[in-house]
């Protein structure tokens, strides 16, 4: 059984309280994560990006030690911006 613990369009920090306002039962053996994007479309620096990422990652280590953490990277993204001239 899988439990997902999401929110469209959340930043990792809005995924961070999410992950600890969350009754997860019972200890997964893994865990896959995907966070940054939002935080990076939404005006986050990269070095703020990266800060909300490892505290994230920090609390699921610290809850689960024992299961497998899967970091999936922030995946590229094609914007359109029709007032860009190419």
């Amino acid at each position: 059984d899988a439990q997902v613990v999401c929110q469209k369009g959340a930043t990792a920090r809005e995924i961070l309280y999410l992950f600890n306002s969350e009754s997860i039962n019972p200890i997964p053996e893994t865990v896959v994560v995907q966070a940054g994007i939002n935080d990076l479309l939404g005006g986050s620096t990269t070095a703020q990006t990266i800060d909300a990422q490892e505290k994230l990652l920090s609390a699921i280590y610290k809850r689960f030690p024992d299961s497998r953490v899967f970091f999936l990277p922030i995946h590229p993204i094609i914007y359109r911006d029709d007032r860009l001239k190419l």
